[in-house]
């Protein structure tokens, strides 16, 4: 993880500014709080691949957006697919790859709804190959579609591991850019509005949040473009 400081931090910022040892902690908590927040099917060995997608923080809008996150940070906290790298100045948006497909001794295997494979081993470095097309998933340039499958152009190989749940890295694309503006909006809003409790600030962020969630899951798990 690249690490730079946020400028003129306070409080936690400088808590956690100048430890980039305790955002990495808060990272590897996070993932494991996010994956156990999953209803899998399968044991606790089964496994499981999850995703995430980066959302870049516009430089104009970083001290707002900075302000809030954490002056409100237990509120943050409480939001499980969501996770912010001060360091880098980027959200990640986390999700179960679902429905992805994975080579395992000569075979291929799909993952189901939640990401969650039934092997309890991999053999091989669990690349995600592509997904099967649907009438909602169609793939986007750079597939290569073959007999109903979506082919990644490259494979998408782990970033990390943890244990039996597999971390992949989707890139980030222009409709992510352009949410950006529309989440910092609503983080504007958010901060200038007086007229409600930090608790109800909270709630807001989180169901707002949850539908950005929602839509970068859609569509990163639609296009299946890897981060190679």
């Amino acid at each position: 993880m690249q690490f730079k400081y946020p400028r003129e931090p306070t409080g936690l910022k400088i808590h956690l500014a100048f430890q980039p040892i305790e955002l990495e902690r808060e990272l590897a908590e996070f993932e494991a709080q996010f994956t156990e927040s999953l209803d899998y099917k399968f044991n606790n060995n089964s496994i499981k691949l999850i995703g995430y997608k980066k959302i870049k923080i516009p430089d104009h809008e970083l001290s707002e957006f900075e302000d809030h996150y954490f002056n409100n940070h237990a509120e943050w906290k409480k939001i499980k697919s969501v996770f912010y790298d001060s360091g880098s100045t980027i959200l990640r948006v986390y999700f179960p790859v679902e429905a992805a497909l994975i080579e395992h001794n000569g075979k291929v295997f799909e993952a189901n709804h939640l990401g969650e494979l039934e092997l309890e081993e991999i053999s091989g470095d669990c690349a995600v190959l592509g997904r099967k097309q649907t009438d909602y998933v169609t793939g986007v340039e750079g597939n290569v579609i073959k007999d109903g499958i979506i082919y990644l152009a490259n494979r998408n190989r782990p970033h990390h591991q943890l244990g039996k749940v597999y971390v992949y890295d989707f890139v980030t694309d222009s409709i992510s850019i352009m949410d950006v503006a529309r989440i910092v909006g609503m983080f504007v809003s958010i901060i200038t509005d007086t007229g409600r409790t930090a608790k109800n600030q909270g709630r807001k962020l989180e169901t707002f949040l949850e539908a950005i969630v929602t839509l970068h899951s859609q569509e990163a798990i639609a296009g299946m473009r890897s981060c190679s």
